[in-house]
């Protein structure tokens, strides 16, 4: 648990992911993140606050027009997007 923690923090790794290759539960894994975060740790972002607000700006507009995303497609797209902006850039 300690590894997989530790290996979440340092290198963004997606939680649910990271969880399946130590073997534990990623609610587990996601708790144990939570607390150190509420604690006064902060976890890593992989998005400027600009980019967030695109992304924003993008899901309202879509859901205006009546063609708004699921949470799961929306946390899916965002998922996406991190991982590219970490490997193009």
């Amino acid at each position: 648990m300690n590894i997989a923690y530790k290996t979440v923090l340092l290198t963004v790794s997606p939680i649910k992911i990271t969880a399946r290759e130590y073997g534990i539960p990623d609610a587990s894994l996601r708790h144990r993140l939570w607390e150190s975060q509420s604690g006064g740790n902060t976890l890593r972002t992989t998005t400027s606050q600009e980019e967030e607000a695109y992304f924003t700006h993008h899901l309202k507009l879509r859901a205006s027009c009546g063609y708004g995303y699921s949470r799961s497609n929306s946390v899916y797209m965002a998922s996406e997007y991190s991982i590219r902006s970490r490997y193009s850039g």
